[in-house]
Protein backbone atom coordinates (compact mmCIF):
# COMPACT_ATOMS: atom_id res chain seq x y z
CA UNK A 1 0.00 0.00 0.00
CA UNK A 2 1.60 3.41 -0.91
CA UNK A 3 0.85 5.60 2.27
CA UNK A 4 1.49 8.90 0.37
CA UNK A 5 -1.53 8.18 -2.11
CA UNK A 6 -3.31 7.01 0.60
CA UNK A 7 -3.04 10.23 3.14
CA UNK A 8 -3.53 12.24 -0.46
CA UNK A 9 -6.67 10.61 -1.29
CA UNK A 10 -7.97 10.68 2.52
CA UNK A 11 -7.23 14.55 2.97
CA UNK A 12 -9.07 15.16 -0.78
CA UNK A 13 -12.06 12.73 0.86
CA UNK A 14 -12.16 14.62 3.80
CA UNK A 15 -12.14 17.77 2.33
CA UNK A 16 -14.79 16.65 0.02
CA UNK A 17 -16.80 16.04 3.11
CA UNK A 18 -16.47 19.39 4.66
CA UNK A 19 -17.06 20.81 1.52
CA UNK A 20 -20.51 18.89 1.41
CA UNK A 21 -21.67 19.40 4.22
CA UNK A 22 -21.53 23.30 4.38
CA UNK A 23 -23.28 23.27 1.34
CA UNK A 24 -26.00 21.36 3.23
CA UNK A 25 -26.34 23.38 6.13
CA UNK A 26 -27.02 26.37 3.06
CA UNK A 27 -29.42 24.88 1.81
CA UNK A 28 -31.06 23.98 4.55
CA UNK A 29 -30.94 27.67 5.31
CA UNK A 30 -32.14 28.71 2.40
CA UNK A 31 -35.13 26.17 2.37
CA UNK A 32 -36.12 27.94 5.96
CA UNK A 33 -35.92 31.65 4.30
CA UNK A 34 -37.88 30.43 1.23
CA UNK A 35 -40.38 28.63 3.76
CA UNK A 36 -40.70 31.92 5.45
CA UNK A 37 -40.93 34.07 2.14
CA UNK A 38 -43.94 31.78 0.95
CA UNK A 39 -45.84 32.09 4.08
CA UNK A 40 -45.68 35.49 4.47
CA UNK A 41 -46.67 35.99 0.84
CA UNK A 42 -49.29 38.14 0.52
CA UNK A 43 -51.95 36.17 -1.94
CA UNK A 44 -53.55 38.25 -4.56
CA UNK A 45 -56.77 36.68 -6.50
CA UNK A 46 -58.10 38.22 -10.06
CA UNK A 47 -61.49 38.46 -10.63
CA UNK A 48 -63.36 39.33 -13.65
CA UNK A 49 -66.84 39.29 -12.55
CA UNK A 50 -69.72 38.92 -15.50
CA UNK A 51 -71.28 42.53 -14.09
CA UNK A 52 -68.46 44.22 -14.55
CA UNK A 53 -66.64 45.51 -17.40
CA UNK A 54 -62.69 45.83 -15.48
CA UNK A 55 -60.80 43.06 -13.69
CA UNK A 56 -61.10 43.04 -9.90
CA UNK A 57 -58.44 42.28 -7.26
CA UNK A 58 -58.81 41.21 -3.39
CA UNK A 59 -55.93 40.43 -1.19
CA UNK A 60 -55.59 39.56 2.28
CA UNK A 61 -57.00 42.85 3.51
CA UNK A 62 -58.34 44.58 1.00
CA UNK A 63 -59.48 44.62 -2.67
CA UNK A 64 -59.90 47.05 -5.35
CA UNK A 65 -62.93 49.35 -6.00
CA UNK A 66 -64.73 47.32 -8.59
CA UNK A 67 -65.12 44.29 -6.71
CA UNK A 68 -66.57 46.57 -3.62
CA UNK A 69 -69.19 48.16 -6.04
CA UNK A 70 -70.50 45.03 -6.94
CA UNK A 71 -70.65 43.42 -3.46
CA UNK A 72 -72.57 47.20 -2.81
CA UNK A 73 -74.45 46.58 -5.84
CA UNK A 74 -75.61 42.66 -4.58
CA UNK A 75 -76.12 43.60 -1.13
CA UNK A 76 -78.95 46.68 -2.13
CA UNK A 77 -80.34 44.08 -4.28
CA UNK A 78 -80.72 41.70 -1.71
CA UNK A 79 -82.12 44.33 0.93
CA UNK A 80 -84.22 46.55 -1.41
CA UNK A 81 -85.92 43.56 -3.21
CA UNK A 82 -87.90 42.12 -0.67
CA UNK A 83 -91.31 40.30 -0.51
CA UNK A 84 -93.35 38.66 2.43
CA UNK A 85 -91.80 35.33 0.85
CA UNK A 86 -88.49 35.73 0.97
CA UNK A 87 -88.09 37.68 3.79
CA UNK A 88 -86.66 35.37 6.08
CA UNK A 89 -84.35 34.27 3.08
CA UNK A 90 -83.30 37.46 3.00
CA UNK A 91 -82.06 37.85 6.71
CA UNK A 92 -79.95 35.09 6.75
CA UNK A 93 -78.24 36.02 3.78
CA UNK A 94 -77.34 39.15 5.00
CA UNK A 95 -76.51 38.21 8.55
CA UNK A 96 -73.51 36.38 6.84
CA UNK A 97 -72.10 39.40 4.84
CA UNK A 98 -71.86 42.15 7.84
CA UNK A 99 -68.65 42.66 9.79
CA UNK A 100 -69.48 41.59 13.77
CA UNK A 101 -68.36 45.29 14.75
CA UNK A 102 -72.34 46.31 13.47
CA UNK A 103 -74.08 43.47 12.96
CA UNK A 104 -76.10 43.58 16.34
CA UNK A 105 -76.88 46.99 15.63
CA UNK A 106 -78.16 46.27 11.21
CA UNK A 107 -79.36 43.44 11.88
CA UNK A 108 -81.57 45.10 14.36
CA UNK A 109 -82.65 47.42 11.93
CA UNK A 110 -83.20 45.04 9.14
CA UNK A 111 -85.10 42.68 10.96
CA UNK A 112 -87.45 45.81 12.38
CA UNK A 113 -87.92 46.24 8.61
CA UNK A 114 -88.87 42.91 7.22
CA UNK A 115 -91.32 42.40 9.88
CA UNK A 116 -93.29 44.98 8.84
CA UNK A 117 -92.87 43.72 5.41
CA UNK A 118 -94.37 40.31 6.49
CA UNK A 119 -97.00 41.78 8.94
CA UNK A 120 -97.95 44.43 6.35
CA UNK A 121 -97.83 42.11 3.50
CA UNK A 122 -95.69 44.69 0.97
CA UNK A 123 -93.34 44.00 -1.55
CA UNK A 124 -89.98 46.49 -1.99
CA UNK A 125 -88.16 46.67 -5.76
CA UNK A 126 -85.04 48.63 -5.53
CA UNK A 127 -84.21 50.10 -8.97
CA UNK A 128 -80.00 51.32 -8.62
CA UNK A 129 -79.87 54.15 -10.70
CA UNK A 130 -75.75 54.87 -9.13
CA UNK A 131 -72.89 53.70 -7.33
CA UNK A 132 -70.33 55.55 -6.30
CA UNK A 133 -67.18 54.76 -4.23
CA UNK A 134 -65.77 57.08 -1.58
CA UNK A 135 -61.91 55.89 -1.32
CA UNK A 136 -60.86 58.11 1.59
CA UNK A 137 -63.68 56.04 3.39
CA UNK A 138 -63.31 53.46 2.02
CA UNK A 139 -67.10 53.56 1.52
CA UNK A 140 -69.65 52.29 -1.54
CA UNK A 141 -72.90 54.21 -2.06
CA UNK A 142 -75.98 53.17 -3.82
CA UNK A 143 -78.41 55.09 -5.17
CA UNK A 144 -82.14 54.43 -6.70
CA UNK A 145 -85.23 54.47 -6.86
CA UNK A 146 -87.39 52.39 -4.39
CA UNK A 147 -90.94 51.09 -4.84
CA UNK A 148 -93.50 49.67 -2.31
CA UNK A 149 -96.12 47.55 -3.54
CA UNK A 150 -98.85 46.43 -1.18
CA UNK A 151 -102.35 44.76 -1.45
CA UNK A 152 -104.21 47.98 -2.15
CA UNK A 153 -101.53 49.12 -5.19
CA UNK A 154 -98.10 50.51 -5.36
CA UNK A 155 -97.02 53.60 -3.70
CA UNK A 156 -95.06 56.82 -5.20
CA UNK A 157 -91.37 56.26 -6.19
CA UNK A 158 -88.94 57.14 -3.53
CA UNK A 159 -85.29 58.10 -3.95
Amino acid sequence: MDYKQFTSTWLSLQASNRFLKICCVLLIALNFVALIGWLNKERMVILIPPDLSKESEIARNKASEGYKKAWGMYTASLIGNVTPDNADFILESFKNRVTSEIRSQIIDQVMEELDSVKQEKISSVFEITQVAYEPETDKVFVTGRNRMMGAGGSSPVTN
